[in-house]
């Protein structure tokens, strides 16, 4: 077969309407954003809704912080979208790649520190925080976490099944043949070889291991050194460089099923983006004085294990995609593009494309 990727021919015959479970995590995606954004439009508005310190809000850091943090729930409502329509098929990989690699970041932390931090003692006898501290009442809090809760749990079910069906040669290590200039399925594909990881390779998966290792002690030495109550963001971002380097070895080196480099990837896909989005957040925070934080001058304690975590989740994602694209390379070297075809035919829809 020489086909491209994602050619115009594959576009039009692969989407089909989505099924009912789709669209409904697309609208539940949609209607769990509005709350956090009709905040977001009144704060950005001069409004104090919700705030105990209306001067919380005043200067450009602030306003400028809360015009990001609106803007990124304005993408996820555009992903959510596009996870379900037509054009969604048309957008460019990076187009969809991209922001939802760091909003599955972003709300992937939210979710795992919800549950625990219900389950960590407190600390020394210290109040745990409050919406208060920082000039919010509890109800902002209430109203903004649950929000989160829903918009993750269904923003990244709907982008697992479009992603599935989108990109399952890539997700299953069975790519649909072809070549092209972009480089995403033949042997013209920088760097990649069907027998395996070349010298770049090693390289940026070596890099991405040893700034995995600093970001994970980094943050524990901090956590270590610090007097206050332990918190579960902390303690997920110092865990996840190990999930992302166990996650990238496998998919380099694995021989896993269908159905475990699927979740394999997606354990990649959702710790590399956490680090990634997390430490680029925290690293702002530190650089910058702000309310938030605290700090009324540049934090260096804080600041090097937020760079780290950011360089760490940068890397891994980088050597995660370069995994899974050698990965179905030397899949279909071996006979996978066969395969690939059979399973296609089998669910009459066409082969696998990658990504």
């Amino acid at each position: 077969m020489n086909t491209t990727i994602e050619s115009t021919t594959a576009r039009s015959e692969v989407w089909t309407r989505p099924t009912l479970l789709r669209r409904a995590l697309a609208a539940l995606a949609v209607a769990s954003c509005l709350p956090y954004l009709a905040l977001k439009t009144i704060w950005l508005t001069g409004g104090s809704v919700g705030l105990d310190d209306p001067e919380l809000l005043h200067g450009p850091t602030m306003w400028a912080l809360n015009l990001v943090t609106f803007l990124l729930d304005a993408a996820a409502i555009a992903l959510a979208l596009a996870f379900v329509t037509r054009w969604g098929r048309h957008v460019p990989a990076p187009v969809i790649l991209v922001p939802m690699w760091v909003g599955s970041g972003l709300l992937g932390g939210v979710l795992l520190a919800l549950p625990l931090q219900l389950v960590l003692p407190a600390g020394d006898g210290q109040e745990p925080r409050s919406g208060s501290r920082l000039g919010l009442e509890p109800w902002v809090y209430q109203v903004v976490y649950a929000g989160f809760a829903v918009l993750g749990l269904a923003l990244l079910a709907g982008f697992g099944l479009y992603a599935r069906e989108r990109w399952s040669g890539a997700l299953t290590g069975r790519l649909g043949g072809g070549s092209g200039p972009e480089g995403t399925g033949s042997e013209g594909s920088p760097g990649l070889s069907s027998r395996g990881p070349g010298a770049r390779d090693r390289v940026i998966t070596g890099t991405a291991v040893a700034a995995s290792a600093v970001a994970s002690v980094a943050v524990f030495a901090t956590l270590r050194g610090s007097g206050t109550a332990l918190t579960a963001l902390p303690l997920i971002l110092g865990t996840l460089p190990i999930v992302g380097v166990a996650t990238v070895v496998a998919l380099r080196t694995g021989r896993p099923t269908r159905w475990s480099r699927f979740a394999t990837a997606s354990g990649w896909f959702v710790a590399s983006g956490a680090l990634g989005a997390w430490g680029g957040y925290l690293t702002v925070l530190s650089a910058v004085p702000n309310p938030i934080s605290g700090a009324t001058s540049l934090d260096a304690a804080s600041l090097v294990p937020a760079l780290a975590q950011w360089a760490s989740g940068c890397l891994l994602g980088l050597a995660g995609v370069r995994a899974l694209r050698s990965g179905g390379l030397r899949a279909r070297a071996s006979g996978g593009e066969a395969s690939g075809g059979e399973d296609a035919a089998a669910s009459g829809r066409p082969a696998d494309q990658g990504v």
